[in-house]
């Protein structure tokens, strides 16, 4: 854009082409999002939601145990939550009960109006998580768009035309700051801070669900 000069509409267009980006992101990027997060997991430990309900990983056992008491109180008898005894003697059948209680929860959470905030977890979770998944994906469009772009600004040097260059800068500003957030941010600890704080906004909803 040219300090002073006419305004032409096409100079907003960085605006709609952010929000086109990040719906194409959370849509294109939901499959392989998902299969990744299996790996992702493992890497983790587990899923978060069973490793904060674990004993082995708590930082406080008494707010894990009122944490324990409260989930109790909602999925039951049949899902028990394990103590520490009994998930240090078998651990894989414990997460195997942390898991069906994180999938009670889900299902006893799942109105967005009751429960906005943790709605609004998971959606920045799920984004997260098509923005790793479309990682590779993405940074070849954008380096593809970026030399587009540059080869754009050469021409317009050579032939003087000054609508190539405005494009070609706006392609190498946008797909440049695509490169530099796919490579340094987006990252599986990238997504783990939103998987965290979905998991523990769940477990949070427990004491709710408890006194109802």
């Amino acid at each position: 854009m040219v300090v002073g000069g006419a305004w032409q509409w096409w100079q907003l267009l960085p605006i709609p082409l952010w929000l086109v980006l990040a719906m194409l992101a959370a849509h294109l990027g939901h499959g392989p999002g998902k299969r990744l997060q299996d790996r992702l997991w493992v890497e983790w430990g587990g899923p978060p939601t069973t490793i904060h309900m674990r004993w082995a990983t708590a930082s406080n056992l008494t707010r894990l145990a009122d944490l324990h008491e409260a989930i109790n109180s909602i999925v039951g008898p049949s899902l028990k939550l394990p103590s520490l005894a009994e998930e240090m003697a078998d651990p894989s059948a414990a997460d195997d009960i942390y898991a069906a209680a994180a999938s009670k929860l889900i299902a006893l959470t799942n109105s967005a109006d009751s429960y906005p905030q943790l709605k609004g977890h998971l959606v920045w979770y799920c984004f997260r998580r098509s923005l790793f998944g479309l990682r590779r994906v993405g940074l070849v469009v954008a380096y593809a768009a970026a030399f587009v772009g540059l080869a754009l600004a050469l021409v317009s040097s050579i032939v003087g035309w000054e609508r190539a260059a405005t494009a070609g800068g706006l392609f190498i500003a946008i797909f440049g700051v695509l490169i530099a957030v796919f490579l340094h941010k987006v990252s599986s600890t990238f997504v783990r801070e939103a998987a965290d704080r979905y998991a523990l906004e769940l477990l949070k909803s427990a004491h709710t669900l408890s006194r109802n």
